[in-house]
């Protein structure tokens, strides 16, 4: 029987977008193997049915050296040092033939290669997030972030494969230049079928967004003054959702009772709220590499999308064209709110079975990422 370890930033029950990723992954890898969660954040548990122990390490402060600061090489060594310390008895423990590791950290990378050498294993790094060139930074320091992370890439890579989202693929053919042959590109593995569906049961029309906010990528002032106009209206916006807390407090009083806030919730009460939603709503990215990974488990719940876009050239757009219920609403230009509107009413109780949706999407299965792992 295999053994992985996966290591990881943010798993349950908070789990990060790459946690959501490893959590899929490791559910389908534990179907036939023995599978070890190393995280930095979450708790520890062991979970019987499905084979899979999880060991969180913590992050006691940041110990990041001025230099790694002013460089852009951003390394938590004392991270570090405790996910190889924990990871050598993990790995001993279990006799363990192959570690997955999640950017970011670095952290979770750097470890993982070290582990892989140390133990001779099979190491799968799997970029799932990449440095975001949108985030606002000098000239100079953005030269010398991207030669620390070549210094990296270099490292990690040397003589692996990996796989990548395929948002990312400009990025990285700008940025790697060996080893491309075992570079392998997938969708976001989060699409997996949810089982029933819960709509309201009286007459509001419940509109649900769960995810990040944050100022530079991500911003929601523009995506709440176009769903405004649901003010003294039966649709209600839920949000289930962390950052730009001052920016959604200001738009309260506007709404009136329609904007509902949750804040950050578990998993499981994430996967309840997109269950009882009639519309999901998706907040893009300001970036031409990154796609949220939530708006993939938006589309496997079937349900209609609204989805608000930052930019015409969104690396997301096939995607979104490929979902027959998708709405995209394009912040760039002017909005039409009658056509959102429009959309809520006439969409509000259509759904796609799960299997029609499937095919539309099987590279972002995790069956298919844990496909290629196996086969590396």
């Amino acid at each position: 029987m295999d053994s992985y370890l996966i290591i990881v930033d943010k798993y349950l029950p908070f789990p990060s977008s790459n946690g959501a990723c490893a959590l899929k992954i490791a559910n389908v890898l534990s179907k036939n193997s023995k599978v070890t969660v190393l995280s930095i954040y979450g708790e520890e548990y062991f979970d019987e049915q499905n084979n899979i122990v999880v060991v969180p390490v913590g992050r006691d402060g940041v110990n990041i050296p001025k230099k790694n600061i002013a460089f852009g090489y951003m390394q938590d060594e004392m991270v570090v040092n405790n996910l190889v310390k924990v990871g050598t008895e993990l790995c001993k423990k279990n006799k363990i033939n192959t570690i997955i590791s999640f950017y970011q950290p670095i952290e979770t990378i750097v470890s993982g290669k070290i582990l892989s050498e140390k133990f001779k294993t099979k190491f799968v790094p799997c970029f799932f997030d990449i440095v975001d060139s949108s985030v606002k930074t000098s000239k100079m320091k953005k030269k010398i972030i991207d030669y620390n992370y070549e210094r990296l890439y270099k490292y990690v890579l040397k003589k692996n494969g990996f796989l990548y989202l395929k948002y990312y693929k400009k990025y990285f053919d700008n940025h790697i230049f060996s080893n491309k042959n075992k570079a392998f590109p997938v969708g976001t593995p989060v699409f997996e079928e949810k089982g029933s569906k819960q709509l309201a049961r009286d007459d509001s029309i419940n509109l649900t967004y769960c995810g990040s906010f944050y100022e530079d990528i991500r911003n929601p002032r523009k995506m709440l003054d176009a769903l405004s106009i649901i003010a003294g209206t039966n649709i209600y916006l839920h949000l289930y959702s962390w950052g730009c807390e001052d920016v959604v407090e200001e738009y309260k009083s506007l709404y009136e009772d329609n904007l509902i806030v949750h804040g950050r919730v578990s998993s499981k009460e994430v996967g309840i709220a997109l269950s009882n939603a009639n519309i999901l709503v998706n907040l893009s990215n300001i970036s031409e590499n990154q796609v949220p990974g939530k708006v993939m488990e938006y589309y496997s719940y079937g349900k209609p999308v609204l989805n608000f876009k930052f930019i015409e050239n969104d690396p997301g757009n096939d995607d979104y064209a490929k979902y027959p219920l998708n709405k995209d609403v394009e912040l760039y230009k002017e909005i039409n709110n009658q056509e959102i509107i429009d959309f809520i009413n006439n969409y509000k109780n259509k759904e796609i079975p799960f299997n029609e949706v499937a095919l539309l999407f099987k590279e972002s299965t995790p069956e298919y990422c844990c496909d290629i792992i196996r086969k590396m």
